[in-house]
């Protein structure tokens, strides 16, 4: 056989840059969070708590969009690992809506925490998260709940929290 009829090669692509390999690296972390089955998929109601799971924290309605966005223009009630990936790294490298750093997130937390115990009582914070600012629904509430609460404690150790969410 002749080399010179065979196609050319496709071309390689190039390496993951150190920025694309983190935001993979954190997008998989969060789903798998979610995907307790290990089914590459979750519920299309975990995205907002998904979402905030990566240090983005949009307005309402650009949340609403980036649902959108994943779901399929909204038709959809499950959200596949491949499509969490590909819109939220890109989300992550535009720099759209910049991580809060573990700082910021500790001050945050300070802010509320004004007795300056460390920690804050689930309960109290479910009320500002749910009738204050930017208010989240009861099921975000949840989602969020489960994953700051210490299961221990039955308190918020928020320096544990912004440290594991922070960037």
């Amino acid at each position: 056989a002749d080399d010179s009829e065979l196609p050319p090669a496709p071309p390689v692509p190039p390496p993951p840059s150190p920025e694309e390999e983190e935001a993979r690296r954190l997008t998989k972390a969060v789903f798998s969070m979610y995907d307790a089955g290990g089914t590459e998929t979750v519920d299309a109601h975990h995205v907002g708590d998904m979402v905030r799971q990566l240090g983005i924290f949009p307005s309402s309605a650009d949340l609403q969009n980036i649902k959108l966005e994943l779901l399929e223009h909204g038709g959809e009630s499950t959200l596949t690992y491949e499509r969490w990936e590909g819109v939220m790294s890109g989300l992550i490298l535009s720099r759209r809506y910049p991580r809060d750093s573990e700082e910021v997130l500790q001050r945050a937390f300070r802010a509320i925490d004004t007795k300056g115990e460390g920690y804050l009582n689930p309960e109290s914070l479910r009320k500002l998260l749910t009738l204050r600012g930017d208010k989240l629904s009861e099921d975000e509430v949840e989602e969020f709940m489960r994953y700051a609460v210490d299961s221990e404690t039955g308190r918020i150790f928020y320096n544990e929290y912004a440290a594991a969410v922070g960037p």
